[in-house]
């Protein structure tokens, strides 16, 4: 067996290939529908779609999506909320979190009050849960009044627990 080391042959397997005209077009049209698909959705649109005082976390996990897609969210907060979803959630040890589970609806918005209260008492960091619950707050009251009338009353329960431990 004899290696060629001729310079020409060098040269073809060190040049880079270019991408034809076809493969180019086909690139720009993928990144340009994505880009739409990305600006399709609103917040608005998004937080309508969603009760977070009655969401599943598989429900979650299409809520930080749908975010995603409307650029209009902080993205620390949405991957806090994942922490929430199915998976995250499915990842824990034990496999605590099955699929009756993973389906099961929960109120988001009471469950991050009752932690941002709890870490409040002992005097932990709040400032990620309050960031969490400002954005639920926002997605909630894009709800009807019906919604927003759940939300108040969770508010003033959330409210009034803390006032008790006062």
């Amino acid at each position: 067996m004899e290696i060629n080391s001729n310079a020409s042959n060098t040269n073809i397997i060190t040049e880079p290939i270019q991408p034809t005209a076809v493969e180019t077009a086909g690139n720009e049209s993928a990144n340009n529908a994505a880009k739409t698909e990305k600006k399709s959705l609103s917040f608005q649109q998004a937080a309508a779609k969603y009760d977070v005082t009655n969401i599943s976390p598989k429900e979650i996990d299409e809520l930080a999506a749908d975010l995603r897609k409307s650029g209009e969210a902080d993205v620390r907060d949405i991957l806090m909320l994942e922490t929430h979803g199915a998976k995250f959630l499915s990842n824990l040890p034990d496999r605590f979190y099955g699929d009756n589970k993973l389906n099961q609806p929960i109120n988001l918005l009471q469950v991050i009050t009752d932690q941002l209260n709890m870490a409040k008492e002992q005097g932990m960091p709040t400032e990620t849960s309050e960031k969490l619950l400002a954005l639920l707050e926002k997605i909630q009251s894009q709800k009807s009044p019906t919604a927003n009338n759940n939300l108040s009353s969770n508010m003033m329960t959330g409210l009034l627990s803390t006032q008790e431990v006062q």
